[in-house]
C-alpha cells in the first residue's frame, strides 16, 4: 500500500478527520457525515487501520443525528471492531457507548443493555474516567429504556462524578443530559404513588437540565438543541407550559436549520404534548396529525408510534372515542410491523455479531501472546526499579552517621565546593556552622556511652528543626557538627547559631541525663562573592571550615554555651 505520507496533498486524511470532528462541535451533521466518508475511503486506500477507526466513529456519530439510526449502527459497530483489533480500549468504549444509542432509537433495549456493559468494561480498562463517564451515561439510556429507572439513575449519578473529575466537558454533558431522562423516568414511574417523590424528581430533573444547557453553550449546536428539548419537557411535566413551549419552538427552530431530524421530531412533539397539558386539546389534535404526516415521510417509525398513541389520548380527552381508537389501532398496526422489521434487524445483526466473535477470538489469541510479552517487560522494569532504588539507598547509607542519621563528614566536604560554585554564579554568600557538644566527656563518663549517645541524636534533632530545607547538617566527628548555609550573610548565619544554642540549653534533658544540662558552642565563618572570585571552590571550602573551626575553639576557650564568629 502507498505510505500515507506520499499522497498528493500531505496530511490531508488528517484535516479531513479534523473537519469531520469540527463539523460533530458545530452542528453541521451533513457535512460531517461528507468529511468522515471521505475520510474513511483514503484511510482504506491506505491501510491506516487507526483512521479508518476514527473516521467510522465520526461517521456513526453524524448519521445518528441524521436520524439515520441503522447507517448509524452499522458504522460504529464497524469501529467498535477496529478498535478491538488495535487494542484500543478507549476507543472502543466510545463506539460502544455511542452504539448504545443507536441500538436505543432502533427500540432494541435489551441488546443496548448488553452493549453498555461492554462499553463499561472496556472504559475501565484504559483507565480514562471521561471515557468512563460516557460509558456509564449509556448504561443509564440503556438501564431506563426497560423501565429500570433507579438502576439508570445510579449509573447517570456516577457518570456525572466521572465527568466532573475528568473536566472533559462533553461527558459532563451527556452526563447531565441523560441525568435528565432518567429522572423524567423515576417522576413517571411514581406518578401512580408518591406525589412528593415525583415533584423532586422533576425539580431534579429540571436543575440538571438547566446545568446542561450551561455546559452545551461551550460545545456545538447539537448539544445546545438537545439540551433544549429535554429542558423544555420537564419543564412540561412540572407544569410551566409557557417555559416549556418556549424552550421546545426554539428547539424545533434551530433543529431545522442544522438538519438533526430527530430531534426537530422530539422538539415538535414535545411542544404538541405541552397543548395537550394545557387542555388545548384541538390545537394538539392538529400538530400531533402533522407530526405524524411528517414521520410518515420521513420513515420514522419511533415518531409515528409515540405519536399515535399521544393522538388517541388527546381523542380520549376530548370525548371522540371513535377517532381515539383508530389511532389505537393503527398504532397496534404499526407495532406489528415494527417488530417484524426489528426481527429481520436482529437477524442482520447476529449475522455481524457471529462475524465480530470470530475477530475477535482471533484479537484475543495476538492480545493473548502480547499480554504475556508485556508482562515480561513489566517483570524486567519492576526489577530494573528496585535495583535503581537499592543502589540509591545504598549511596545513602554510605553518606550517612549512623547514629544520628544526619550527613556524614565525607558528604559535607562534597557537597560544600558545590554550594560555593552556585552561590558564586548567583553573586550570594555562603556561611558555615561548626558546632560542638560542650563538656561531652563528661557526660560520656557521668552518665555512660548510651546516654552520651542520646545527646548526640537529640543535639541532631534540635539542629535540623532550625534549619532550612536548602541547609545542610552533617556529624563532622565524635560530637561535633558543621551546618552550610548558601545565601546566608554572617549575620543571618550569627543569628541561626544563637537560635541552636538556645534550642540545646532550653530543651529537657533530665530523662537523659538526670540534673545535667548539656550546650553547645559554635563557631560562624562566612564567604563573600569577592572572595570566591579569587580562590576555587575546593580551596575556598577547606579555608572556611578552617575559620569557623578556629571561632568555635575560641567559643570554647571563652567558657563554651556561646557563639562566636570570625571573619576573613
Amino acid at each position: 500500500m502507498e505510505p500515507i505520507d506520499q499522497i498528493a496533498g500531505a496530511g490531508e486524511l488528517q484535516r479531513l478527520l479534523e473537519r469531520s470532528e469540527r463539523a460533530h462541535t458545530d452542528g453541521g451533521a451533513a457535512d460531517g457525515r461528507d468529511q468522515a466518508e471521505l475520510a474513511l475511503a483514503l484511510a482504506r486506500r491506505h491501510g491506516e487501520r487507526g483512521a479508518e477507526a476514527r473516521a467510522l466513529l465520526l461517521k456513526g456519530q453524524h448519521e445518528f443525528r441524521l436520524g439515520h439510526g441503522e447507517g448509524a449502527l452499522r458504522s460504529l459497530t464497524r469501529a467498535a471492531e477496529l478498535f478491538l483489533e488495535l487494542g484500543d480500549d478507549r476507543g472502543r468504549s466510545e463506539a460502544l457507548a455511542r452504539t448504545v444509542l443507536a441500538l436505543h432509537s432502533l427500540g432494541q433495549s435489551q441488546q443496548a443493555l448488553e452493549v453498555s456493559e461492554l462499553a463499561v468494561q472496556c472504559a475501565r480498562r484504559c483507565g480514562d474516567r471521561a471515557a468512563l463517564a460516557l460509558a456509564y451515561a449509556s448504561a443509564g439510556t440503556a438501564h431506563d429504556a426497560v423501565g429500570d429507572h433507579a438502576a439508570a439513575l445510579a449509573a447517570t449519578d456516577l457518570a456525572c462524578d466521572l465527568a466532573h473529575e475528568s473536566g472533559d466537558q462533553s461527558a459532563i454533558f451527556s452526563a447531565l443530559n441523560n441525568r435528565v431522562v432518567d429522572l423524567l423516568g423515576l417522576a413517571a414511574a411514581a406518578q401512580q404513588g408518591d406525589g412528593g417523590e415525583r415533584r423532586r424528581s422533576v425539580e431534579r430533573a429540571i436543575e440538571a437540565g438547566e446545568r446542561a444547557l450551561a455546559v452545551a453553550q461551550q460545545l456545538g449546536a447539537y448539544q445546545q438543541v438537545l439540551a433544549l428539548v429535554n429542558l423544555g419537557e420537564a419543564l412540561r411535566v412540572a407544569g410551566r407550559l409557557e417555559e416549556a413551549h418556549r424552550m421546545c419552538s426554539a428547539a424545533a427552530t434551530r433543529a431545522k436549520v442544522n438538519g438533526f431530524r430527530s430531534l426537530f421530531f422530539s422538539a415538535r412533539e414535545t411542544c404538541a404534548r405541552v397543548a395537550q397539558s394545557d387542555a388545548r386539546l384541538v390545537e394538539a389534535a392538529t400538530m400531533f396529525e402533522r407530526l405524524l404526516f411528517d414521520a410518515t415521510q420521513a420513515g420514522e417509525v419511533q415518531v409515528q408510534l409515540q405519536t399515535l398513541r399521544s393522538l388517541s389520548e388527546v381523542h380520549r380527552d376530548s370525548g371522540d372515542h371513535r377517532l381515539a381508537l383508530a389511532y389505537l389501532e393503527q398504532f397496534c398496526e404499526l407495532e406489528q410491523r415494527r417488530r417484524s422489521t426489528l426481527a429481520e434487524t436482529r437477524a442482520r445483526m447476529l449475522s455481524d455479531r457471529i462475524e465480530l466473535e470470530r475477530l475477535q477470538r482471533a484479537t484475543e489469541l495476538a492480545t493473548r501472546d502480547a499480554e504475556a510479552e508485556r508482562a515480561r517487560a513489566r517483570d524486567l522494569e519492576q526489577q530494573k526499579r528496585a535495583l535503581q532504588q537499592r543502589t540509591e539507598e545504598l549511596l545513602r547509607r554510605a553518606d550517612q552517621d549512623s547514629l544520628t542519621g544526619l550527613w556524614n563528614r565525607g558528604y559535607a566536604e562534597r557537597v560544600l565546593p558545590q554550594l560555593l560554585r552556585a552561590a558564586r554564579e548567583h553573586a550570594a554568600p555562603v556561611s558555615v556552622l561548626m558546632v560542638d557538644a560542650d563538656h561531652f566527656k563528661a557526660v560520656n563518663d557521668g552518665y555512660g556511652h548510651n546516654a552520651g549517645d542520646e545527646v548526640l541524636r537529640r543535639i541532631a534533632g534540635l539542629m535540623s528543626a532550625q534549619l532550612r530545607p536548602v541547609d545542610t547538617v552533617a556529624r563532622y566527628g565524635g560530637e561535633e557538627f558543621i551546618v552550610v548555609l548558601p545565601g546566608a550573610s554572617a549575620q543571618d548565619a550569627g543569628a541561626l547559631a544563637e537560635r541552636l544554642c538556645a534550642a540545646v540549653g532550653d530543651a529537657a534533658w533530665d530523662v537523659v541525663v538526670a540534673g545535667g544540662t548539656p550546650t553547645i558552642s559554635v563557631g560562624v565563618a562566612s564567604a563573600w562573592p569577592d572572595e570566591m572570585v579569587t580562590l576555587g571552590a575546593e580551596e575556598l571550602a577547606l579555608r572556611l571550615v578552617a575559620r569557623a573551626d578556629a571561632a568555635l575553639y575560641q567559643a570554647k576557650r571563652a567558657g563554651r554555651n556561646r557563639v562566636v564568629a570570625t571573619g576573613a
